[in-house]
């Protein structure tokens, strides 16, 4: 991952995520034009991704491309200071953005089915001093199918800023460690080191063997440090385990991805599909 940028200047920090704060004012559909009309020279096939070190504005430009599916039902904004964050009021001016707290973009989409209380977010942008340096958002092709997901969530520290900050407090989110997806916080993610963690979250299935949340939890951390084989096991008891849960499936679909087995990915996105429209009488899947 390119490391965050450490010479911008505060001043123009401050204006792009202010510029794009003011842009959620005026409606949700303007982050995507809005960034086009201030950048004459960028096509819209430039903001089909994005990178480390965007600024808040381009992010949310990508976020908002018509042609990706994202389709944000609503953007929340948090600050993160220390271990703890606030909601950012839409439209309020960032001044000293090092200074105050990093920013965190939390998406809730129109195709991510959720359960009772609050939408689940998900997707979500983390900018270190106003410049993106870990993101997972998940697209969504036609029929609500989810696509294959634009994620760079890996760095261990970040996940424990993040997690501690917003999704621990709150209880809700899809979040990703690495390309995996997981359901709900644990607090093996927020272990010091990615050695610990995976000693926690291997502590919790072998207390908990028969729960596939718990095998889930683990393939996730044990992918995003490189053991793959014993990730694509554990993703598999965790299918065997809750034949009815759809997310086992999508994770195996990612894994199959990133080990060239398309056929193999194909069979489980299928399968994911079928699963949650089960679920929900024929509706859109999510990331459940």
């Amino acid at each position: 991952m390119v490391p965050p940028q450490q010479n911008i200047q505060p001043r123009m920090v401050a204006l792009l995520l202010a510029g794009a704060l003011a842009l959620a004012a005026s409606g949700e559909e303007d982050f995507f034009r809005g960034y086009l009309e201030r950048h004459p020279g960028v096509g819209e096939d430039e903001l089909l991704e994005v990178v480390a070190g965007d600024p808040a504005d381009r992010a949310l430009a990508v976020i908002h491309h018509p042609d990706l599916g994202m389709d944000p039902l609503a953007v929340d904004l948090f600050r993160i200071d220390g271990a703890g964050a606030r909601e950012v009021a839409v439209g309020e001016i960032l001044v000293e953005p090092a200074s105050a707290g990093d920013l965190f973009i939390a998406v809730r989409q129109r195709c991510h089915a959720s359960g009772a209380g609050e939408p689940a977010f998900s997707s979500w942008a983390y900018f270190s001093t106003g410049r993106l340096s870990a993101w997972s958002l998940q697209p969504f092709g036609a029929g609500c199918r989810p696509e294959d997901p634009l994620v760079e969530a890996s760095d261990h520290a970040v996940m424990r800023r993040v997690g501690q900050a917003v999704f621990r407090p709150r209880q809700r989110g899809s979040f990703r460690y690495g390309p995996l997806a997981y359901q709900e916080w644990d607090d093996a993610f927020a272990a010091p080191t990615p050695v610990a963690m995976i000693s926690r979250l291997n502590t919790a299935v072998a207390v908990r063997p028969g729960d596939a949340r718990a095998h889930n939890r683990l393939a996730v951390g044990l992918f995003a440090i490189g053991e793959r084989d014993a990730a694509v096991e554990a993703l598999r008891h965790a299918a065997e385990l809750e034949p009815g849960w759809s997310l086992p499936h999508r994770n195996l679909a990612v894994a199959h991805l990133h080990r060239g087995d398309l056929a193999a990915a194909a069979r489980d996105r299928e399968r994911a599909d079928e699963i949650d429209r089960i679920a929900v009488g024929g509706g859109p899947p999510g990331l459940r």
